[in-house]
């Protein structure tokens, strides 16, 4: 690619991503900001809102912020749009009930059908220790694989273990269509399985992957 028109594409991609920025964030969408970089490559990969109206977009772990896939459902109205993690304070909302799936990650891709979502993403979720061992004291489930000594089973299981992270990436493989795209945001590049020999054994191709801070970094890999 001409290297002009290059770093005229990339002008275009941050003001068009600014801009998106800014009309969420006058209409309520008070941490759309913290999505910056998945907002990016999402044009990236699209060029506007009006292209994303055809997709099926699913979001992992949104933790306590569904500002991102709130905007997709309501503003870009894509035609489907699901965010899925155990967050019942989340859920408590009304206003979050119509988009926010109540299960563990990986339950959760294994109940789609193949080629199903045409984009996925998360944001400090596909990671080991992105979610704190102690938590999981509150699942009924895990307490009792706990409880019982079963540490084998937990670590296998536990949503943020190495093995488990894997498991999810072959099921989100299995559930994007042909030419799908995974975003993964990390806050910890070490902590988060990928790199290009694990990427090739899970089949995917990567598209783009650079960081987005001291420690934190993206990746975008493509069915």
């Amino acid at each position: 690619m001409d290297k002009n028109k290059q770093e005229i594409d990339n002008n275009n991609l941050i003001q068009s991503v600014e801009n998106i920025i800014k009309s969420a964030s006058q209409k309520g969408y008070k941490h759309i900001n913290d999505f910056k970089n998945i907002i990016t490559e999402i044009m990236r990969e699209h060029k506007s809102i009006e292209n994303l109206k055809h997709l099926k977009i699913l979001e992992l772990g949104p933790g306590v912020k569904l500002d991102l896939i709130k905007f997709l459902k309501n503003e870009a109205k894509v035609k489907e749009a699901n965010s899925v993690g155990k967050h019942l304070f989340l859920l408590k909302r009304s206003s979050s009930q119509d988009c926010l799936k109540d299960s563990y990650i990986l339950p959760y891709l294994k109940s789609l059908p193949n080629n199903h979502v045409d984009l996925i993403y998360s944001r400090f979720v596909m990671e080991r220790y992105s979610i704190h061992p102690l938590i999981l004291i509150f699942s009924p489930y895990y307490k009792n694989l706990i409880f019982k000594g079963a540490k084998k089973e937990v670590m296998k299981e536990y949503p943020s273990s190495g093995e488990n992270i894997i498991e999810c990436y072959k099921q989100i493989f299995k559930v994007l269509v042909e030419g799908g795209i995974i975003i993964s945001e990390v806050s910890k590049k070490w902590l988060a399985e990928l790199n290009d020999e694990v990427i090739k054994s899970l089949k995917f191709k990567k598209v783009i992957d650079y960081p987005t801070g001291k420690f934190s970094h993206i990746w975008v890999l493509r069915k």
